[in-house]
């Protein structure tokens, strides 16, 4: 079982090592760099901006919850909340 995954092995690096598959491959990539980074900036911004409300809500409702536990902690202090297990 071992020698057939080597053989397997051998065999897909000599076809990624082929000159016809690495010039093909590198094409291939070039190719999609040049589709990508036109429209990929524009996409990325766009997220930002849609995303960028979702962040500031999100530290807003953090901001809120930190206030919410120190009140419950200075609560539990005054022995006005009852701690867990109690």
């Amino acid at each position: 079982m071992a020698d057939m995954r080597k053989t397997v092995a051998d065999l897909m690096t000599e076809v990624k090592e082929h000159p016809e598959y690495v010039a093909i491959k590198e094409q291939l990539e070039a190719k999609h760099e040049e589709l990508l980074t036109e429209e990929l900036g524009e996409w990325k911004e766009k997220c930002k901006d849609l995303s960028s409300g979702y962040r500031d809500e999100i530290k807003r409702l953090q901001g809120m919850f930190h206030v919410a536990m120190e009140e419950l902690d200075v609560r539990k202090g005054k022995g006005l909340v009852l701690k867990h297990g109690e």
